[in-house]
C-alpha cells in the first residue's frame, strides 16, 4: 500500500534515556540529541499498554518458544504501538527506539507476530521453534543478494514448521542471517534433492549489531523528557480555543465520547477557564463502561450533561443496508449525526459551538477539515479541535501529565 502521510513525523528517541522524545532536537530530561524513529506513515504511535504487550510476549512465545517473548520485551523498557496499512490490522512494535516488529491480524489466518531483523538477533540464540539452519554457503547470496532460502541450503528446521509461518533464518552456530515466510513445510525442506524455495526473505540481518540499548526507563521519564514539548503544545491549543470562544458568539460545549480525544479535549477547555456543557450522543451500540465513564467525567467536573440516543436505528437499517464498512459508513449519519442535529435543535436552536477532539492523524478525511468546520448534516453545529495537529503520543503524554 502507498504511504499515507496526514501530517508531519514527530517521533524522536533520546537513546541516553531510552524514552520517546516528540518534535525536539534534545530530550528535556537529559539534554541529549535526540534521532528520528523509522516508521510507517502516518506515524501516529502510541503507547503499548499491559494488555497489548501481554498479548505481543504470547504470541512470541507461541511462534517461537516458550522465554522467548520476556526476552524480546523486558520488563521495563518503553514500548510502543505504531498502526500500519494493511488488509485488515497491523501495529509496528518499537523498543529501543525502532521497529523490532509487527502485530498482525489476519482474518483468514488470525494473529501472527511478524520478525524484524532486531528480534531476529534478539531470539536467535533461544529460538526453540520456527527456525531453519541453512548451509554457510547460502549466507552470502542471502545477505548480500537479498536472495530467498532454497531447500538445497537447508541443513535443518524446526519439524512444525509448515507454509506462511514466520521463521529465522539461522547459522548453524545460532546466528540470525535472515527472517522470512516458509514456503515449504519442514518435511518438505529436508527431504533429501528438494528444490525451490524453503523461505521468501522479507529482512536480511546483516550485522548482529541492531541497536538493542540497556537503559529501562518509566513513563514518568517519557513525561519529563517531553515536558517542554507537552506545555508548548498545551498553551497553544487553550489560546486556540479562548480565540475560537471570543470570535463566536455561541454556547459552548465539549462532544465527548469517553475516549482519550475528547478527554484531552475537555481538559484543554477547562484549562482554558471554560465551562461547557458536554454533549454525549449513545448510538445505541455504546458499552455500558463508556456511559458510566460520561456520567462520572460529568460528574466529577460539575458540567451539565445533555445526551440524544439512537436506541435500535442500527439494528433497524442493518438488514437494508447491510454490515457497514470503511468505505461504506451508513452508521455514522444513522447513529451519529442524525441524533447530534436533533441534541441541537432541541437544546441549541440558535447554534452551538463544539469542541471535538478530531485529529489529522486520524484519516485523510479529517486531515482536510481543517481546525474549524461545519457538517452539512448538522449546520446548526460550528466544530473546532484544539488538538487537531496532534499525534496519539501527544496525546497520551498530555493526559499522562495530568494523571487524567
Amino acid at each position: 500500500m502507498g504511504e499515507i502521510r496526514l501530517g508531519k513525523m514527530h517521533l524522536r528517541w533520546c537513546d541516553k534515556c531510552n524514552v520517546p522524545v516528540l518534535e525536539q532536537a534534545a530530550c528535556s530530561r537529559c539534554g541529549s540529541s535526540t534521532r528520528e524513529v523509522k516508521l510507517t506513515p502516518p506515524g501516529d504511535a502510541r503507547p503499548a499498554f499491559k494488555y497489548d504487550i501481554d498479548r505481543a510476549k504470547a504470541l512470541v512465545d507461541r511462534q517461537f518458544g516458550p522465554g522467548c517473548g520476556e526476552r524480546l520485551l523486558p520488563d521495563g523498557k518503553i514500548v510502543l504501538l505504531n498502526k500500519a496499512p494493511d488488509i485488515d490490522r497491523m501495529d509496528e512494535v518499537i523498543v529501543d527506539g525502532q521497529v523490532i516488529g509487527a502485530l498482525r491480524f489476519h482474518l483468514a489466518n488470525g494473529d501472527k507476530f511478524l520478525l524484524r531483523p532486531y528480534s531476529a538477533v534478539v531470539l536467535a540464540p533461544v529460538v526453540q521453534k520456527g527456525w531453519v539452519k541453512v548451509d554457510p554457503g547460502a549466507i552470502i547470496p542471502i545477505r548480500e543478494k537479498k536472495a530467498s532460502t532454497l531447500a538445497v541450503g537447508v541443513l535443518d528446521a524446526d519439524p512444525a514448521i509448515v507454509p506462511g509461518d514466520d521463521v529465522i533464518v539461522l547459522t548453524d552456530p545460532q546466528e540470525a542471517v535472515s527472517v522470512g515466510t516458509a514456503k515449504m513445510s519442514a518435511k518438505e525442506m529436508r527431504k533429501e534433492g528438494a528444490r525451490g524455495t524453503a523461505v521468501k526473505t522479507r529482512w536480511v540481518v546483516s550485522s548482529p549489531e541492531v541497536g538493542v540499548l540497556d537503559g529501562r526507563a518509566t513513563w514518568a521519564d517519557v513525561i519529563e523528557a517531553n515536558a517542554e514539548v507537552i506545555q508548548r503544545r498545551e498553551t497553544e491549543a487553550k489560546e486556540f480555543v479562548q480565540k475560537t470562544v471570543r470570535n463566536n458568539d455561541l454556547p459552548v460545549a465539549v462532544s465527548y465520547s469517553g475516549g482519550k480525544d475528547s478527554l484531552a479535549t475537555l481538559l484543554l477547555v477547562l484549562e482554558a477557564g471554560i465551562k461547557p456543557t458536554l454533549l454525549f450522543i449513545d448510538t445505541g451500540l455504546e458499552f455500558e463502561e463508556t456511559r458510566k465513564n460520561v456520567r462520572e467525567t460529568a460528574g466529577r467536573y460539575g458540567l451539565e450533561l445533555v445526551t440524544e440516543n439512537a436506541g435500535r436505528t442500527f439494528w433497524d437499517n442493518l438488514w437494508t443496508f447491510g454490515p457497514p464498512a470503511k468505505d461504506y459508513r451508513w452508521c455514522c449519519k444513522t447513529c451519529k449525526l442524525g441524533p447530534a442535529t436533533r441534541l441541537i435543535q432541541k437544546n441549541f436552536p440558535r447554534g452551538v459551538l463544539s469542541f471535538i477532539g478530531q485529529r489529522a492523524y486520524e484519516s485523510e478525511q479529517r486531515a482536510r477539515k481543517g481546525r474549524v468546520w461545519r457538517n452539512p448534516w448538522t449546520p446548526n453545529q460550528l466544530a473546532a479541535s484544539p488538538i487537531q495537529k496532534w499525534t496519539a503520543m501527544h496525546v497520551w503524554l498530555y493526559l499522562f501529565s495530568k494523571k487524567a
